[in-house]
């Protein structure tokens, strides 16, 4: 029996998990400028004595590039877990020194 303890060889290549996906998804893309902007634009256009337009004429479309932009980080996230997964189940050979061939 061996005194030390070893850690496994599982493959974790993902990103997020259920509980971190949406939080995590939305942090990376305000991390880009352009997001920040349009955020920025969006709340200033919904006050009605700065901007002549609705809020939703900006709104609207950065809520459709935010969503848009998540779920294709969800389905690349779930192909690298599945990903994962089949490497992680897969059949391996152990070297053992003590074994002669």
């Amino acid at each position: 029996m061996s005194e030390f303890k070893y850690g496994t060889n599982r493959i974790k290549t993902r990103k997020y998990t259920t509980l971190t996906f949406l939080p995590r998804a939305l942090y990376i893309q305000f991390l880009r400028l352009a997001n920040i902007y349009f955020l920025i634009i969006a709340i200033l256009t919904s006050f009605d004595e700065i901007s002549p337009l609705g809020p939703v004429s900006s709104i609207l479309p950065l809520v459709f590039v935010l969503t848009t932009a998540i779920i294709r980080e969800g389905i690349e996230d779930f192909a690298r877990f599945k990903n994962d997964k089949i490497t992680n189940n897969r059949k391996v050979s152990k070297y053992d020194p003590s074994v002669e061939s």
